[in-house]
Formats: C-alpha cells, structure tokens, sequence
C-alpha cells in the first residue's frame, strides 16, 4: 500500500516589502482566476497576471521572490 501525503506549500514573503502574502481567487469567465497579493496595504504588490490553479500561482509568486524582480 502507497501513502501519498501532500505538503503545504508556504507563500514566501513579499519581494518589495517583506511582507506576508496571500493567494485571492477571483470570480470570472476565464480559466484564469488565481492571483498572489501582497498583505501590507502600503506595499500591495501582485504577480500582474492570474494562474487557472492556486498551486500555479504560489509556485509564480515564490519564483518570482526568489529573484526579487516584477
């Protein structure tokens, strides 16, 4: 018998801020409704873009935190 366990994958802070994130899903007519945010209403830095899945979404945020670039 195989378990399979699925880890949580952490939002890493905000590239500009340092800040904590978070990923919003917005309600439309497209397959692309996932967006990471910035939690500090002064920094409130997004991706620019929306993912069709969450997991897509922090993998695109936590990249781009990683390089620090827009």
């Amino acid at each position: 018998m195989v378990v399979m366990t699925m880890s949580k994958v952490e939002l890493k802070p905000c590239p500009f801020c340092g800040g904590k994130s978070w990923v919003v899903k917005i309600p439309n007519e497209s397959n692309k409704k996932y967006v990471v945010v910035c939690k500090d209403d002064d920094c409130g830095a997004s991706l620019g873009n929306y993912s069709e899945t969450r997991e897509e979404a922090i993998n695109a945020w936590n990249k781009r935190a990683d390089n620090g670039k827009l």
